[in-house]
């Protein structure tokens, strides 16, 4: 179909139908059509204004890479078994959200058309790819992930990755104000809090953060944990984590 008999036609049924319903009647394949388009226009302006040297670029991957081997084995990581029990906001109420503001966008065509980038999986937030729009995102500031870690142990410490700053056009979206819950495998227990420290940003700051738990010599083995985050530095919007690592 011509683009100008598409836009007709996309005209015409906002005009008979409500926007939910519009919603519901698309397929699979229209929305996954939206969804490339606004990835590539994306793709396309990034590809524009970030142009790295390329000293700038392999410093950046060096960063990157470096991170995993200078610290201990990250026991939340995805690969090596860890995974994401639950997530607040939920994934399921990102995706609806998503689908609501793209209605809202239909509703302005073909005077406007702005969709949203589809939302990426709590799971990113434990794996190993940092690179710039790999993380798990969310609207606002406050959020938590209970994971369940890929061995029981006692966790002694906690890292927070975030994009380095020369690869990123702000800052501000990175997470600041954390508190670390280790849950017992019996929940009459209740959770223990272990670990409350701060993310920071700043010239000479480095984008992989180490924090030490508060926890005794003798403390039991667990098998998941709970992280929340509390604020961030400065982006009213959204916040993004790109990595929270469990060493023990």
């Amino acid at each position: 179909m011509a683009k100008d008999e598409a836009d007709r036609a996309l005209t015409m049924m906002l005009e008979r139908v409500d926007v939910r319903e519009a919603i519901q009647g698309l397929t699979d394949e229209r929305i996954a059509a939206v969804i490339a388009k606004a990835d590539a226009a994306q793709e396309a302006v990034l590809n524009k204004l970030m142009r790295p040297s390329v000293t700038d670029l392999a410093q950046d991957v060096i960063e990157i890479v470096a991170a995993d081997y200078g610290l201990p084995a990250d026991y939340a990581l995805s690969s090596a078994g860890g995974k994401i029990i639950s997530s607040e906001p939920s994934y399921a109420s990102q995706v609806t959200n998503y689908m609501l503001e793209v209605g809202a966008s239909l509703a302005r065509f073909p005077a406007e058309l702005s969709v949203p980038t589809f939302p990426k999986r709590p799971v990113m937030a434990i794996t190993n790819d940092v690179s710039p729009g790999n993380a798990w995102c969310f609207d606002g500031q406050r959020a938590n992930l209970t994971i369940k870690l890929a061995r029981r142990v006692a966790p002694r410490s906690f890292s927070v990755d975030h994009v380095p700053a020369s690869a990123t056009f702000s800052i501000e979206s990175a997470p600041r104000r954390f508190r670390v819950f280790t849950i017992p495998d019996t929940p009459s227990r209740g959770e223990t809090l272990v670990a409350d420290f701060e993310y920071v940003v700043g010239a000479g700051v480095r984008h992989v953060q180490t924090f030490a738990a508060e926890l005794a010599e003798e403390a039991a083995a667990v098998r998941a944990v709970r992280v929340e985050i509390s604020e961030n530095h400065g982006n009213p919007e959204f916040t993004c984590l790109y990595r929270f690592r469990v060493h023990a």
